[in-house]
């Protein structure tokens, strides 16, 4: 039987979080009309005994994890009912188990009770765009757009782009935009939602188009630059996207959002130093930002910043803000001072929570890098056993400790091991190719990354690592493209796919698209093996004294690079 508190707390949810009590509706909807216009009456009913026996049995079988039981319930329930609350949960319910049929029903039946209901019309739009039904989504997002006032659409639209954003078929989404697009040329509100959605399909080029012409219609709009700005940075053109950047922080200085939008686009390129600047302006707007400092903190530390992220870590740990996490990126900074026993302190100190995890990888990092590798791997295996949810992590950090000491066999084995319990675990296979590639076990390495792309399709690092390996281990060029540029049509800012695209460029003997993305790669990433590539490029291309030059400056940098050593003795043979 039930506990009583949860039954208590089911009716709680009914009452208030679906809704709200009769009392609270009446002057939730009195607040809400004074603000807008759009907001329609909220249809509540008293709850009979019989609906709230169905109501209480569908969401114990909800508690229960036994969606098939709650949606039957609740398809009784909307056909039973005018409560609002009802049958906007049950709407709820129905999408988000992707029980279409069961959604359509609902929302058909919300919009009986109340026609104008924004929330209603919207996910009247998704639903018909998941159906296939582009002439009802359209006649939902007409409705949408005769709201009465700029605000409301900004807001709706808004709304309904982010939802837009996460469903499945974005192709069918798109179709309907633009058959609405086409309908009502003049609406900016439209044209941007189109755009965004464009934007986040890699449609880059059909997303500036609509982002001018909403710009014309609504000119100074700061979300329309925002996008151009963005659109502009995915499309590679650095310079005239910071160019945007600058103009929406000078015509609002104090928003920090667009800020913290160009900041993580910095960092996906590798640009730390620009990004840091952009999140040390964010804390100056906002110093009790305590979310954005510990954001930037790490980045702190990577850049050797130490001084600035001491003083932003103490000042946490003063006013008693995130504490735990704050100890930890303080392990991290001594850890990278060389401080290393006073690391292991801090690192000590984390029982629980988010950095719980790293925290005892670093230590056994630290105890691995101090001679003591049995003790370490020790460590990790009684994490395993205390915590066998972190049980792939764990093999993964045990494997690397051995990559490192180079027991690459032993690695393996460990791999094997994991495999033989989980078979599908795409991370341990995955991990497991990257092994055999060091071995030079090219038939296991794509034997398994194979795998790992038919458990995770959407695995970019997969592709990639096949197609690399391919290009460099084998002839079998034009596949190996294939795969790469699959990975890049996923990730087209990950610093190792566009030198792979580089590689396997220059195998097929094409130089210039080689150097495009290898100048691309090194710009983004000081990086030795990167910088090997391009110094063989310059050699096939009879530049073989720029090549010396350049890859002696590499070697400054990387003086252990066995790669760049090795070319540059080629060179004087």
């Amino acid at each position: 039987m039930k506990n009583i508190t949860i039954i208590s707390a089911l009716i709680g949810l009914i009452l208030i979080s679906v809704g709200c009590t009769p009392m609270q509706a009446k002057k939730e909807q009195t607040v809400t009309t004074k603000q807008t216009s759009i907001t329609p009456p909220i249809p509540h009913e008293d709850l009979t005994a019989e609906m709230l026996f169905h109501v209480l049995k569908a969401e114990l079988a909800l508690y229960d994890n036994n969606y098939d039981a709650a949606l039957s319930s609740y398809s009784w329930i909307i056909e039973n009912t005018s409560d609002y609350r009802l049958i906007r949960r049950a709407t709820r319910i129905a999408l988000g188990a992707k029980h279409n049929l069961l959604a359509l029903k609902s929302i058909n039946r919300w919009l009986e009770i109340s026609p104008t209901d924004p929330e209603a019309i919207q996910l009247a739009v998704i639903i018909s765009i998941r159906l296939g039904k582009t002439d009802e989504a359209l006649m939902h997002l007409d409705t949408l757009l005769k709201q009465d006032t700029q605000q409301n659409k900004e807001k709706l639209f808004g709304m309904l782009a982010a939802t837009l954003k996460g469903e499945p078929e974005q192709e069918q989404t798109l179709e309907a935009l633009r058959k609405l697009t086409a309908k009502h040329p003049n609406d900016p509100y439209l044209i941007i939602t189109l755009a965004e959605i464009e934007y986040q399909n890699r449609y880059y080029q059909d997303a500036l188009k609509n982002i001018s012409k909403a710009q014309k219609l609504k000119p100074n709009w700061q979300r329309a630059l925002l996008l151009k700005a963005q659109t502009l940075f995915a499309l590679g053109n650095y310079e005239a996207a910071d160019k945007q950047f600058q103009q929406i922080f000078a015509d609002d200085s104090e928003n920090i959002q667009p800020r913290i939008t160009y900041a993580r686009a910095l960092l996906t390129i590798g640009n730390i130093d620009a990004a840091l600047n952009q999140l040390r302006e964010i804390i100056s707007i906002s110093p009790e930002n305590h979310e954005i400092i510990l954001y930037t903190i790490p980045l702190l530390i990577t850049s050797e910043r130490f001084d600035v992220a001491e003083e932003y870590i103490d000042a946490l740990l003063e006013k008693e803000i995130e504490v735990d996490t704050a100890m930890f990126h303080k392990g991290v900074l001594r850890q990278e001072q060389g401080r290393l026993n006073e690391a292991i302190k801090y690192f000590e100190k984390i029982k629980s929570g988010q950095n719980f995890l790293e925290a005892k990888f670093r230590l056994a990092q630290i105890t691995a890098d101090s001679g003591k590798l049995e003790q370490a791997l020790e460590l990790l295996q009684e994490l395993r056993k205390q915590h066998p949810d972190h049980t792939t992590q764990t093999l993964l950090m045990e494997a690397e400790l051995l990559r490192e000491n180079n027991m690459r066999q032993r690695a393996i084995k460990l791999m094997n091991d994991g495999l033989a319990q989980d078979p599908d675990n795409h991370q341990l296979l995955y991990n497991r190719a990257m092994l055999a590639v060091d071995l030079k076990d090219i038939v296991q390495t794509e034997k398994d990354l194979r795998r790992v792309i038919e458990l995770a399709p959407d695995h970019a690092h997969a592709y990639n690592a096949l197609g690399y390996t391919l290009a460099d281990e084998t002839d079998r060029y034009e596949e190996a493209k294939e795969l790469i540029e699959k990975a890049y049509a996923m990730l087209p800012n990950d610093v190792a796919i566009i030198d792979s695209m580089g590689w396997v460029h220059f195998k097929l003997g094409n130089y210039d698209e080689a150097q495009k993305y290898l100048l691309r790669a090194l710009k983004m990433r000081k990086d030795p093996e990167i910088a090997s590539h391009m110094g063989q490029l310059l050699i096939a291309i009879g530049k073989k004294k720029e090549a010396k030059e350049f890859l002696q400056r590499a070697l400054d940098q990387f003086p252990e690079s066995e790669i760049i050593i090795k070319i540059l003795k080629q060179l004087e043979e």
